[in-house]
């Protein structure tokens, strides 16, 4: 009259290898104590990268601490084969997620050239304005060296420090019962997930009343920094669901649903 699953899953979560380490890592509290890069002589402070002092091979350390349980039950009532409670629930961790984060910190300084003007000094025909020198000091032959010359606001793409998986708990419980070949079915169907993959910006613009400050000027960590897109894993979401349904099997050549 009880039958039982039990599970139990193990996997883990490396992190992506950037085979030329063309990533970056911030901290604020770098940034703060003026931590400057040995790696790249001339980045902005609190910007640290592979080989540089504490800096994990990979950027981020992976999450190796996944153990998925999980347990299904299905329970006879009466002994009849006509009334039937089920239930079960489980972890469910994530696939490995998108190594964009990679992909956006490769494009960037010091191995790419990106220009985030907010509030350019030039017009719309010309908004480098000011700028033309800046462009000129940039050189194919110095990209993703030491000595890779830096000009500020930089733009920067990152991540958290360590990976955690994203995972959902799944959990439901059902009551069936059969009258005269008609299968009546009540259920609640829940679920939470955690971890999600969410963008912040590090380097907001901070509201000043009255001034007349562009935005770029405006900033956090101004006037090192321009926008910081942070990839962490800060989203939650939950469903709930009551379920109820009704079956006529199939009889005199016809089932209802």
């Amino acid at each position: 009259r009880l039958t039982l699953n039990l599970g139990l899953r193990y996997e883990t979560t490396p992190p992506w290898h950037e085979q030329k380490g063309r990533f970056d890592v911030f901290s604020a509290a770098g940034f703060r104590a003026g931590v400057q890069s040995k790696v790249f002589l001339n980045a902005p402070p609190g910007l640290v990268f592979r080989g540089d002092p504490g800096v994990p091979y990979d950027g981020i350390v992976g999450d190796y601490n996944n153990f998925s349980p999980r347990l299904g039950f299905a329970w006879d009532v009466f002994g009849d084969g006509k009334t039937s409670l089920r239930g079960g629930g489980g972890f469910f961790y994530d696939q490995h997620f998108s190594p964009l984060y990679n992909i956006g910190a490769s494009q960037a300084w010091p191995w790419g050239m990106a220009v985030n003007l907010t509030t350019p000094k030039g017009s719309f025909s010309d908004p480098y304005l000011g700028l033309d020198n800046t462009f000129n000091n940039y050189k194919l032959s110095t990209v993703g060296t030491p000595t890779e010359p830096n000009f500020p606001p930089t733009q920067i793409t990152g991540m958290q420090s360590s990976i955690v998986t994203p995972v959902t708990y799944n959990w439901n419980l059902t009551l069936e019962r059969e009258v005269h070949k008609v299968v009546a079915r009540l259920a609640y169907v829940g679920s939470t997930q955690i971890h999600g993959i969410y963008q912040k910006e590090l380097d907001p613009a901070v509201y000043i009343p009255g001034s007349s400050l562009g935005t770029d000027a405006r900033r956090v960590f101004a006037p090192y920094y321009s926008t910081m897109v942070n990839t962490t894993q800060d989203s939650v979401s939950h469903y709930h669901s009551l379920q109820a349904s009704m079956t006529k099997r199939l009889s005199q050549g016809f089932t209802v649903l």
